[in-house]
């Protein structure tokens, strides 16, 4: 019998933002600077594809004129 890979594993999910925001949030996760109007209704996205958080965070650095960045967080399950 073979044993599933999925071992409850820590699980890598990255967040797409720009420089000036790092700090920030890797003191607080703060949702009140969230939009409403985003697909899943307000919160703090995350994904576990990290050339899609590159994506994000290149889209958000254009419209602020600010640096990309991506933040790492390694979550237990």
């Amino acid at each position: 019998m073979n044993q599933p890979l999925w071992r409850n594993q820590d699980i890598t999910l990255y967040h797409g933002t720009v420089g000036g925001h790092v700090r920030a949030i890797l003191a607080q996760i703060d949702i009140s600077y969230s939009r409403p109007s985003n697909d899943f209704g307000p919160g703090f996205y995350t994904t576990t594809n990290l050339q899609q958080a590159q994506a994000w965070a290149e889209q958000k650095a254009g419209q602020q004129e600010a640096t990309p960045a991506v933040i790492q967080f390694n979550v237990p399950r």
